[in-house]
């Protein structure tokens, strides 16, 4: 029997000591569900553990959970971010217990194995799905594995439900997770349904197919409904978030999961993300799954303008925008605005179409704005650009960070307009405050 502990170190917006402790904070709050479907896959007899940066007070604490464990085995989930995180803990793990294998996995090191691999403190470098592989290496304790592993993607449906129980306060998150809106109520939770993403925006992709492959592998209802089904026994929720990345990507799946929502007769209500142009051009589907308890969908409108949407190969028009939100709000379902400024080619004109975007068609206080930052991301095909294009000034790995606080990106961009733009759209937002649907 091995001792296994898992390590998040998702900290890069957080910070130390930052579980549970502000309800407006929905990172601090978030579980890592790659964490919790290897779990529940690694065998019982050996004895699991995770230890989540959020509950530590220091790198110090942190030691010292290390020393209650005596871990054989550390996983690490590693994001783009948190690599600096990551370098440290492992450093901290091998001088306390030389003998330790430690493993990183997750996005970063699938996109930028390289990187990890000249990380001596990294025993492995997992690329892909760990549920298949992950345990048989540490059942044959290494042995026969080289250092680079490629994990053998399981079929879903085989696979058992997430290990919710490595996050021993899990409970506690049903209960005081924040809540977007103000007819959502606790105890809240959420699910993935599916793996992989079939669009190629340029901001993006190519990295979830690093991952996940090319197709879109989707559970079937059955195993979902089998899941929810255990997670309404336990939690009895009310609110329910469907993390796909695009759940609304085939119809028969969701006319048919809507029918089961209605069946099951539990009066919730639920939140996933979907597509501008999906919405624009299936309004009757959008109007059944608000008759059993869509209340919130996410859309990446990115920007309101043109050029932009076509220089990240979004898929989209700026007036397939204008009409997601109208059927939106027409069936009184709250948006989850993501948009983007400061992307490579985009001028102050280009910004201020989006900022004109959200004026027409976002209502204050029933909607949800988050303006980022157009952020190079390892693996995809915008930072393999912005590398030929010399524009890119992240310094460290915490300015993959998303947000306006985190530093420059890439150079020729007008990050001061940009400042400014978002700036006078929280102005508008406060003067519109009172405006409901």
């Amino acid at each position: 029997m091995s001792k296994v502990v898992f390590l998040t170190t998702a900290i890069s917006r957080c910070g130390w000591n930052s579980w549970l402790k502000n309800e407006k904070d929905f990172d601090g709050m978030m579980i890592n569900h790659g964490i919790t479907h290897i779990s529940a896959n690694i065998p019982k007899e050996h004895n699991q553990s995770l230890i989540n940066l959020k509950k530590c007070k220091s790198w110090d604490d942190y030691a010292s959970q290390l020393r209650s464990s005596k871990p054989d085995w550390l996983l690490i989930n590693m994001y783009s971010m948190d690599y600096d995180y990551c370098v440290i803990a492992s450093k901290i793990a091998k001088k306390l217990f030389p003998e330790i294998k430690i493993v990183v996995g997750g996005i970063h090191p699938s996109v930028m194995p390289d990187e990890c691999l000249e990380i001596d403190e990294f025993d492995y470098i997992f690329k892909g799905e760990g549920e298949v592989t992950l345990p048989e290496l540490i059942k044959d304790n290494g042995h026969g594995f080289d250092r680079f592993i490629v994990g053998v993607a399981p079929d879903l449906d085989k696979l058992p439900y997430e290990n919710r129980d490595i996050y021993p306060d899990y409970a506690d998150i049903t209960d005081i997770m924040p809540l977007p809106t103000d007819d959502m109520y606790p105890p809240y939770v959420d699910i993935i349904s599916a793996r992989g993403c079939p669009y190629s925006c340029t901001f993006c992709a190519p990295s979830e197919q690093m991952v996940f492959g090319k197709k879109v592998r989707q559970r079937s209802l059955q195993h979902v409904l089998g899941e929810l089904n255990m997670l309404y026994k336990r939690y009895r929720f009310n609110t329910l978030t469907i993390h796909d990345d695009m759940f609304t990507l085939k119809k028969d799946y969701i006319m048919e999961f809507c029918d089961m929502i209605e069946m099951l007769g539990w009066n919730i209500k639920f939140q996933c993300q979907s597509r501008a142009d999906f919405v624009a051009k299936n309004p009757d589907i959008i109007k059944r799954m608000r008759e059993v308890g869509l209340n919130l969908i996410n859309i990446g409108f990115e920007s309101g303008s043109q050029k932009i949407l076509d220089f990240y190969k979004k898929g989209t028009k700026v007036e397939d925008n204008y009409e997601c939100a109208r059927i939106l709000h027409e069936n009184g379902i709250h948006i989850f605005y993501n948009v983007m400024f400061c992307a490579p080619t985009e001028t102050k004109e280009d910004m201020l179409m989006t900022s004109k975007l959200i004026k027409d068609t976002f209502i204050p206080k029933f909607d949800h704005l988050s303006p980022s930052v157009f952020t190079p991301i390892p693996g995809s095909y915008l930072f393999d650009y912005c590398i030929k294009e010399k524009l890119i000034e992240i310094n460290y790995h915490l300015q993959y960070v998303r947000y306006f606080d985190s530093g420059r990106k890439i150079r020729g961009t007008d990050y001061e307009s940009a400042a400014e733009i978002v700036k006078d759209l929280y102005k508008w937002m406060y003067e519109r405050k009172d405006v409901t649907p």
